[in-house]
């Protein structure tokens, strides 16, 4: 097993409300979560901050993921970045990030993922340097 940052549903919590204030609400009409793992995130910000959920992305849509690792998901998608942990190595900007995990490697467990996959997870994403 590699080693893990995990973190909890109270973590969670605190990254809801630490994020919400952070979203550029002038220009923000829509969240949209990146599946899946920005999909979590996406609705607890959506019931904290009233802003209604995207169906798919489009303009005037804060993008939001759990993690912009190297940055490859976040990308694609064009406008306000939004995620919970990053790693400066990613290759996007982001507006706001609650959590470094500066420059190590470990694997960050979320609340919403299984313990026992998270070796098979890891495996399905093997870019992990730059």
């Amino acid at each position: 097993m590699t080693a893990m940052l995990r973190l909890t549903w109270d973590d969670f919590d605190a990254a809801v409300a630490t994020l919400a204030p952070m979203i550029y609400r002038p220009t923000a009409k829509h969240l949209y979560g990146v599946p899946r793992g920005g999909l979590c995130l996406a609705v607890a910000l959506s019931h904290a901050t009233g802003i209604p959920l995207a169906i798919e992305p489009g303009p005037n849509c804060v993008i939001v993921d759990d993690i912009a690792d190297t940055g490859t998901t976040l990308r694609q998608f064009e406008g306000q970045k939004l995620v919970w942990v990053f790693r400066p190595r990613s290759l996007v900007n982001v507006r706001a990030a609650l959590r470094l995990t500066l420059d190590d490697d470990r694997w960050v467990l979320f609340p919403w993922e299984k313990e026992s996959n998270a070796d098979q997870d890891r495996d399905r994403y093997p870019v992990r340097r730059l």
